[in-house]
């Protein structure tokens, strides 16, 4: 792999955005966080409910009303105080992603997802990075609207990537899970071909989008947050439905390349999948790791203790309540090096900056 062309390029010292008027204390505090520098402090998120999220997603493809409600999204809430950072994806939904390969994309209620084009293997050799591919086109248009409106008032970052066997499934549906049986020769092939397709998409976006996604000396990221260097949000999703013993050989080997060549990354899971975190956390240049609640199992909050043994310092991103969040302020019971992310359970912008202040303050 060659040498990542974004390292050469020069970025701005220090950006100023509109939408969050103390940026430069607030990625001070993320530094610290994902540094590992902040074991006895914690960030947090606070979702105040007077302010309704206006997802883009449902407005696909429709790329200026998507825009549009990020602007709006962030511009209401510029007087919320806390360590979010208002960073909008560009992105059709994590399901279209097969439309970059010439996959039927079909949007309903505005989210997008693909139909699966690859219906046996011997259709691997014919699956490239397309420069004149439909979807890939319409990406970069996005990439170039959505820097349009940004400029100046909130930050942007690539559409997520589909890693290691997130592709599969977007390529081949459910047969992901006999592909690990049937044809685990070609299932690596494919997984080599998902690095190699993603880094290449993500510089394209990242070439386009750079006057808001670089900053400092890091780079802004899907969950809402900053981190040191050029380190890309990455998702294990597919594989929580494995044993860990499948992450081992059909995912940390092409992770590990990911992170190689962005000199880091950062990691998504669901709670469900907490069973893979003593394979995770041997990442080589692992940034931290967001725990987003499943449904289907215990939420992260209740698991943080027994996380936090596995993970021992690294940062986590941790859903949780406002009320839980203050109980745990009030009780010094919180683990520091944790973002909290509450984005239930405050009702005004007026509680979430008061409780903003304990966050502050909270000191282990």
């Amino acid at each position: 792999m060659s040498e990542p062309a974004g390292q050469k390029s020069t970025r701005p010292c220090k950006m100023a955005l509109e939408y969050k008027p103390d940026l430069s204390e607030v990625i001070d505090r993320h530094r610290l966080l994902w540094t590992r520098k902040l074991s006895d402090g914690i960030l947090a998120r606070l979702d105040p409910a007077e302010l309704p999220f206006d997802d883009p997603l449902r407005h696909c493809p429709d790329i200026e009303r998507m825009a549009a409600a990020w602007d709006h999204n962030y511009r209401v809430r510029r007087s919320v105080q806390d360590d979010l950072l208002p960073v909008a994806r560009v992105s059709f939904g994590s399901s279209a992603f097969g439309g970059f390969l010439g996959a039927q994309v079909q949007f309903d209620c505005g989210a997008g997802w693909s139909i699966p084009l690859l219906e046996s293997y011997a259709g691997l050799e014919q699956l490239h990075f397309d420069p004149e591919n439909e979807w890939i086109k319409k990406q970069q248009q996005a990439c170039r609207h959505y820097l349009e409106v940004a400029r100046g008032k909130f930050a942007l970052c690539e559409t997520e990537p589909m890693d290691g066997l997130n592709l599969v499934e977007v390529l081949r549906g459910v047969k992901v899970y006999l592909d690990l049986y049937d044809h685990p020769g070609e299932l690596h092939s494919l997984l080599q071909f998902s690095v190699d397709f993603n880094i290449r998409l993500i510089e394209m976006q990242r070439q386009i989008i750079a006057p808001a996604l670089y900053n400092e000396d890091g780079i802004f990221s899907l969950f809402r947050i900053w981190l040191p260097g050029r380190a890309p949000w990455m998702s294990v999703d597919t594989y929580g439905q494995c044993a860990s013993a499948v992450f081992d050989e059909f995912g940390l080997p092409y992770l590990q390349q990911t992170m190689d060549y962005f000199g880091g990354g950062w990691i998504h899971l669901h709670s469900s999948a907490t069973h893979l975190l003593p394979g995770i956390t041997q990442l080589k240049g692992l940034l931290g790791i967001g725990i987003y609640d499943d449904p289907n199992a215990l939420r992260g909050f209740e698991l943080l203790p027994k996380i936090r043994k596995i993970t021992s310092d690294i940062p986590l991103q941790i859903d949780c309540t406002g009320g839980e969040l203050a109980a745990g302020l009030a009780q010094g019971s919180l683990p520091g090096g944790v973002m909290y992310m509450a984005r239930k359970g405050i009702a005004t912008i007026d509680d979430a900056n008061r409780l903003m202040e304990q966050v502050r303050a909270y000191q282990l």
